[in-house]
């Protein structure tokens, strides 16, 4: 069971980093792309349309793909003021209760994004302007970033939860074990 455990967890974190790989590439084209409309509109008197268009779908991808690896180093935003103040025990806690809650969210992000998703490819949706774009694939990012996200919650409500019983020791923050789910 362990060494099963051991695979699917690299598995996930393979995917969720070829996945963080993805959202910088799409970072990188669009900056490129932007700065070239810029350049093409104010040094050649041309503006590119298609730019603006294509990045404001991208910048949808660039989210979700990101979001999973993002919480699972712990590099996300956090409002930690009360959370310092409390010892280690409390936070594992309150950590593993807002994790679960968060994982339910995305649980029911994914359902409903699941269901709308499919409902857009069968119906044959496209979003109308400077390029028609089909929504049914500008929309699958949503459920397959959120279903990364809903594991990566549950993961680390299983860490924290750990911490809270006293069966593990929180791991020290700096020291690149970060969420003790590596």
């Amino acid at each position: 069971m362990l060494n099963l455990t051991s695979k699917l967890r690299r598995v996930y974190e393979g995917v969720n980093a070829w996945c963080a790989g993805a959202s910088g590439g799409i970072l990188i084209f669009m900056t490129v792309s932007i700065v070239y409309a810029v350049i093409s509109r104010r040094f050649l008197g041309q503006t590119i349309g298609w730019v603006s268009a294509v990045n404001e779908n991208l910048l949808l991808y660039h989210t979700f793909l990101a979001v999973a690896l993002v919480l699972q180093k712990e590099q996300h935003i956090k409002i930690d003021l009360v959370l310092n103040r409390l010892g280690p025990r409390v936070r594992a806690g309150l950590t593993t209760v807002t994790s679960f809650i968060a994982a339910a969210v995305c649980f029911i992000i994914v359902w409903a994004g699941v269901l709308v998703t499919l409902s857009h490819f069968q119906m044959g949706y496209f979003k109308y302007g400077f390029i028609n774009i089909p929504t049914g694939p500008l929309y699958l990012i949503i459920p397959i970033g959120c279903f990364l996200l809903f594991i990566q919650f549950l993961r680390r409500a299983y860490y924290h939860l750990r911490v809270w019983r006293g069966v593990i020791k929180p791991e020290t923050p700096g020291t690149g074990e970060t969420a003790g789910i590596g």
